[in-house]
């Protein structure tokens, strides 16, 4: 198995905010789009990791995208998990392809 075991909990975080009442997803869904964003900016963890956290963090935004109250925040919060996903990636393909993709 993975030596990484905090996936599992974090790929179980989706149905929690699915399932969860408006009144504590509110509550909560600062406390755990900085945990899940953690994830992803840490150089240290794993990929699985970082692909678990944007998945979650995917379905997060979703949730908060639907209240017409919090839009704003679900954009907002989508572009600063943007910027470090796609600096992760891009290293990550180069180290794998090397120089042809600093071309593009």
């Amino acid at each position: 198995m993975y030596p990484d075991k905090c996936w599992v909990g974090l790929d179980l975080m989706g149905v929690t905010y699915q399932e969860c009442s408006s009144d504590r997803f509110f509550s909560l869904y600062f406390v755990w789009f900085n945990s899940l964003l953690s994830h992803i900016k840490n150089p240290e963890s794993s990929r699985i990791v970082r692909v678990v956290s944007c998945t979650s963090i995917t379905d997060l935004l979703t949730r908060l995208s639907r209240f017409t109250n919090t839009k704003k925040d679900a954009v907002s919060h989508a572009s600063k998990v943007i910027f470090p996903s796609l600096n992760y990636w891009r290293k990550n393909l180069q180290r794998h392809y090397g120089k042809a993709l600093s071309i593009c």
